[in-house]
């Protein structure tokens, strides 16, 4: 998994992703990884979701907001 660093300046509640074709996994404070997929979250979701991560700006604010459904707790 890569390291989540946010480049706001702010504390995130991401601390690492790993990003596949159609999927993008998320690991969060507490060590908990969520599994989101183009059939869960939808692709467009999972596409604006991998830009955030690859940025390292505002994937936590966008999953609390937006709330995509995950396939998997892992």
């Amino acid at each position: 998994m890569t390291a989540y660093k946010s480049t706001s300046g702010k504390p995130s509640g991401v601390t690492a992703y790993e990003i596949k074709a159609t999927s993008i996994l998320v690991e969060f404070r507490g060590r908990e990884k969520y599994l989101y997929t183009y059939s869960s979250a939808g692709a467009k979701a999972i596409e604006e979701m991998k830009v955030l991560a690859l940025n390292s700006n505002g994937l936590s604010t966008y999953i609390a907001k937006n709330k995509p459904l995950h396939e998997s707790k892992q």
